[in-house]
């Protein structure tokens, strides 16, 4: 029984991954070089800053993350931390993971993956809405994975 649960909930995920790759990327997504807005955050902490104050000047490579409930997003930013982090600190550019959810799951996330690299909070969602690719998740893998610390299952 638990072994065909475990295969209902793969599959629910590969149908999404599917219909996300065929949608292909949408349009308003900041690309290379792209000046980024600035936006008021929350860190890890719960402590008010900016994405300009975290970025402090450096280039930088910015991603969002549905939150801590989402594996595809653990998995990716773990990914991230082991193969990307320590080369984009040598040249000087940070890597800032950003998500909707509350400060207490991204601080979470940080500390149970190890994360070295900025992870914030956008409680509002205001950034990823304004670059015009927020999405809610299908409902299947929603409910599989209840929010934790989100303010929205993004």
């Amino acid at each position: 029984m638990r072994f065909h649960a475990l295969e209902v909930v793969a599959l629910e995920f590969a149908e999404e991954r599917e219909q996300l790759a065929a949608a292909g990327v949408p349009t308003g997504v900041a690309g290379p070089h792209t000046e980024l807005a600035d936006a008021e955050l929350l860190d890890a902490h719960g402590r008010p800053t900016t994405l300009h104050e975290a970025l402090a000047g450096r280039p930088a490579v910015v991603v969002f993350y549905r939150g801590a409930w989402c594996p595809y997003c653990t998995l990716t930013l773990r990914t991230y931390q082991a193969e990307l982090a320590d080369a984009l600190k040598q040249r000087g550019a940070a890597l800032v993971a950003i998500s909707s959810q509350k400060p207490d799951g991204s601080l979470s996330m940080q500390e149970t993956n190890e994360l070295t690299f900025t992870v914030l909070s956008d409680p509002g969602n205001t950034l990823a809405a304004g670059w015009a690719f927020s999405r809610n998740p299908q409902t299947a893998p929603r409910r599989r994975r209840r929010p934790s610390g989100s303010t929205s299952p993004r």
